[in-house]
C-alpha cells in the first residue's frame, strides 16, 4: 500500500500521546515494505498497540465513528453488491444505506485504495466511513457472504435442514437469517409494522408502508412454527402460550442507529399471527417544522405549547400521527428545567430526561391512578397517552386548574368535537371553558411519489406514492370560544364562530396540498373522511 493511504497526522498523534517512538514508527515503515500491510495493521502485528487503543485514537483525532459489527445488523442487499474478495482484500464491509449516504465500516478509515474500491461499486453514494476492528470485520464477512441471505433459498435450508421447534440461535440456522433479513427489509422500506399473518394453508408477509399493508411473500405453513418461536425468542414472549395473547419487545442495530419493535401475538383459527410495530426513533420522531404543519400552524403551536398550565388535546383517528406530534411537542419542551411526566400504553419511544410510565393492561392500575401518582412527583408538564374514561378526565383536568400543563389524546372527528366529547365524559362546560388551551385534529395523507409523480415506480413500489405528511387544523380558545364553550354552544357554532375569526379547517388545508401537487383529491377524501368537507 501507498504512503499516502497513512493519515500524516496519525504517527504524530501517536507519539504525542506516548503510543510510538521515533525507532517504532521507523521499524514500522519497513516492516511495511515487506508485507505490504497497511500502517494499522502493522503497528498491531508489531505489537506497538493494542486494535482497539489504535481505533479510539484514530477515531478521536478523524472525527470518526466506532462500529461495534458483532451487535450490528448489516443490509444484506448492500452485501450482494461488494464481492467477497473485494471486502476481504481491502478490511471493508458496506453497512447500510440512508438515502444516497452508504455507510462503509472499515479497519483503517484512511485507506484511500478502499475508498476508491468501494466507490467503484457504489458510484452514486456518498461514503460515510466507520471504524471497526480485524476481527470483528472478518466475522462479518464469514456471517453475511458465507450463509444464504434470500427469502427463497433460505425457506428451501429450513426445508432441508429439518429445523426443530425452538430452532439453533445461531447464525447458522436459517431460522434466524430469515428472521433478520425480513425485519431489516421492513426498515428499509420505511414500514411501521411487518404482519406474519397464518391462513389455512401459508402464511402471509406483509409490511405496512404509508398506512397501506403490502404483501412481500407468502410460505408454507410447515415453516411458521420454527419461524414463530423464533419470533417469540426474541420477544422475549411465552413459548409455551398460544392460546392467550401476548405482548413482547425486541430491538437490533441497523446501522448507527438501534431500532425497536414492539409485538403482539394473537391466537387465531389458524394459528398464531404476530404483528410487530417498528419504532425507528430517528426516522419517527422529528422536529415541529417538519411534522407536515404549514407555518403559520407550526407558529400557532409553538405559542400554544408554551402556556404555563391548561390542557392540550390532539384528536384523530388510530394511525393519524397523534404520538408522533405529541412526542415531537415533548421533545420541543425538554429541558433541564422541568419536569416532564408521561403515563403510556405502552411506552412507543424512550425519550432522555423525559420520565415515562407504562400502563400494563394486566395491571389493576388505571390512568387516572397513575395521575394521581403523577402529581405527587412535582411535574411541571403531563402527557396521558389518552382520555378514556370519566375518572381519567377528571384528573386530567384537576391536574390543569392546579398548575400544570397536560397533553393528551381523544377520539374525535375533529378539532371542535372534543367539547362534546369532554362533556360526554363528565366534564362541566366552564371548566373546560376555563382550562382547555388548545385542540389539534390531524390526518395522515400519502404524498405523490417525487420521483414518478404519481404513476408508480420501482422507487415507490409502483403505489405512486411515497411517505406521508401530517395534514390538520388546530382551534385555539381564545377569548370568543371560550365563552361559547362555557354556553355550551355546539361543535357547529364553535367552528363557525373560529372560521370567523381566522382558523382554517383541515379540509382546506388539505386542498391546499392537492394544489400544490403534494398529494390527490382521491387520498383527501379517503384519509379525511367525516372530517373532509366541512
Amino acid at each position: 500500500m501507498s504512503k499516502e493511504t497513512v493519515n500524516p497526522g496519525i504517527p504524530q498523534i501517536l507519539m504525542a500521546k506516548g503510543f510510538l517512538s521515533n525507532d517504532q514508527f521507523a521499524i514500522v515503515k519497513k516492516e511495511r515494505e515487506k508485507t505490504g500491510k497497511n500502517f494499522s495493521q502493522t503497528l498491531v502485528a508489531l505489537g506497538f498497540i493494542s486494535e482497539q487503543s489504535l481505533n479510539q485514537i484514530v477515531a478521536e483525532h478523524g472525527g470518526f465513528t466506532a462500529l461495534d459489527l458483532s451487535s450490528t445488523s448489516l443490509d444484506h442487499e448492500l452485501i450482494k453488491i461488494l464481492p467477497r474478495h473485494i471486502a476481504e482484500q481491502r478490511q471493508i464491509i458496506p453497512v447500510s444505506m440512508e438515502g444516497s449516504n452508504l455507510l462503509l465500516a472499515l479497519v483503517d478509515v484512511y485507506d484511500l485504495r478502499a475508498l476508491d474500491q468501494a466507490r467503484k461499486y457504489f458510484p452514486h453514494c456518498t461514503l460515510q466511513p466507520v471504524l471497526t476492528n480485524s476481527a470483528q470485520l472478518k466475522a462479518a464477512i464469514d456471517r453475511y457472504y458465507g450463509y444464504e441471505l434470500t427469502v427463497d433459498k433460505l425457506l428451501k435450508e429450513i426445508e432441508s435442514s429439518n429445523v426443530a421447534l425452538e430452532g439453533e440461535a445461531t447464525w447458522v440456522s436459517p431460522v434466524v437469517r430469515l428472521v433478520e433479513t425480513l425485519l431489516i427489509h421492513g426498515i428499509k422500506l420505511g414500514a411501521s409494522d411487518v404482519h406474519f399473518q397464518p391462513e389455512e394453508s401459508f402464511v402471509r408477509v406483509r409490511y405496512r408502508i404509508d398506512g397501506i399493508l403490502q404483501q412481500h411473500c407468502v410460505f408454507h405453513k410447515s415453516y411458521w412454527s420454527a419461524i414463530c418461536v423464533r419470533l417469540k425468542v426474541i420477544s422475549d414472549l411465552n413459548l409455551a402460550e398460544s392460546r392467550r395473547p401476548q405482548t413482547g419487545r425486541l430491538s437490533l442495530m441497523y446501522g448507527l442507529r438501534e431500532v425497536d419493535f414492539r409485538v403482539s401475538s394473537h391466537p387465531t383459527v389458524y394459528g398464531e399471527s404476530i404483528v410487530l410495530r417498528i419504532l425507528d426513533k430517528q426516522h419517527s420522531i422529528r422536529s415541529l417544522e417538519h411534522l407536515g404543519f404549514n407555518p403559520e400552524q407550526v407558529a400557532s403551536l409553538i405559542q400554544q405549547i408554551k402556556q404555563p398550565q391548561g390542557l392540550f388535546i390532539i384528536t384523530g383517528p388510530t394511525g393519524s400521527g397523534k404520538t408522533t406530534t405529541l412526542y415531537s411537542i415533548l421533545q420541543y419542551l425538554n429541558s433541564s428545567s422541568r419536569n416532564i411526566m408521561t403515563l403510556e400504553q405502552p411506552v412507543e419511544y424512550r425519550l432522555p430526561m423525559i420520565r415515562q410510565s407504562e400502563i400494563r393492561e394486566m395491571s389493576k392500575t388505571t390512568f387516572a391512578d397513575g395521575v394521581r401518582s403523577l402529581l405527587r412527583q412535582d411535574p411541571d408538564i403531563i402527557f396521558i397517552g389518552e382520555v378514556r374514561d370519566e375518572d381519567t378526565a377528571q384528573m386530567a383536568m384537576r391536574a390543569a386548574m392546579t398548575g400544570h400543563l397536560v397533553f393528551t389524546t381523544l377520539h374525535t372527528n375533529d378539532s371542535a368535537s372534543v367539547i362534546s366529547r369532554l362533556r360526554d365524559l363528565g366534564l362541566k362546560p366552564g371548566m373546560v371553558a376555563d382550562y382547555l388551551v388548545a385542540s389539534v385534529s390531524q390526518r395522515l395523507l400519502r404524498l405523490l411519489c417525487a420521483n414518478c409523480s404519481g404513476d408508480g415506480c420501482q422507487d415507490c413500489h409502483h403505489t405512486g406514492f411515497k411517505g406521508r405528511q401530517a395534514v390538520g387544523e388546530i382551534l385555539v380558545f381564545n377569548a370568543t370560544l371560550k365563552d361559547l364553550v362555557a354556553e355550551g354552544a355546539s361543535p357547529s357554532l364553535l367552528r363557525k364562530a373560529a372560521t370567523e375569526q381566522g382558523f382554517k379547517p383541515m379540509a382546506a388545508v388539505a386542498q391546499d396540498m392537492i394544489d400544490k401537487g403534494l398529494t390527490t383529491r382521491d387520498e383527501v377524501d379517503f384519509q379525511l373522511g367525516a372530517a373532509h368537507g366541512e
